[in-house]
């Protein structure tokens, strides 16, 4: 057996392997968000990027919950909006 058998023989093999793996991730990240998500498994695994584009723009179902600027928490480093604060009227 030459090494451009055993070339064509290990490639496809690899690259199912791997698309086995990343759709197991995307699977995970659809039911984090709240999907079922062996239907999202399948997707992914017979289509590819498709199936991760899809994955990737589900909604969230889960209601997270909103942590004020400045808390110790690492989820929220974003900087506050001026509407998060202002609880008086504007002087005009």
């Amino acid at each position: 057996m030459s090494v451009m058998e055993l070339l064509i023989i290990l490639v496809p093999i690899a690259v199912i392997v791997l698309d086995y793996y990343i759709a197991k991730v995307f699977e995970r990240i659809a039911a984090q968000k709240g999907h079922e998500g062996r239907s999202y498994f399948w997707w992914c695994f017979l289509l590819g990027v498709v199936g991760y584009f899809m994955v990737a723009s589900l909604p969230d179902l889960y209601a997270r919950p909103v942590y004020p600027y400045g808390s110790d928490r690492a989820a929220d480093q974003r900087p506050a909006s001026p509407f998060d604060t202002a609880d008086d009227l504007p002087e005009i």
